[in-house]
């Protein structure tokens, strides 16, 4: 995720781990503006705690390049389609 993403999440309260590339497979690299993270939940962990993690991330403006050719999916940032008003 981008460090900067990672930064609006902490400061919203979010509470996630960040994890080591170490623990990536040695032909992944992330680049010096991403976060790998680790997302941890529990049997206790309510259906409510998801979707506000969700509400935190999709409340931050990401600003990716499109790659020439790709076309824009319509999810969020828990990979859930949006409705698109239809």
């Amino acid at each position: 995720m981008p460090k900067q993403m990672a930064a609006h999440l902490k400061s919203t309260g979010a509470e996630f781990y960040k994890w080591g590339h170490e623990s990536l497979p040695g032909d992944f690299h992330i680049s010096e503006d991403e976060a790998f993270i680790r997302l941890v939940t529990s049997f206790v962990t309510e259906d409510n705690h998801v979707d506000n993690f969700c509400g935190m991330a999709n409340g931050h403006k990401l600003t990716q390049p499109q790659l020439p050719g790709s076309k824009e999916k319509n999810r969020n940032a828990c990979g859930k389609e949006k409705e698109t008003g239809r």
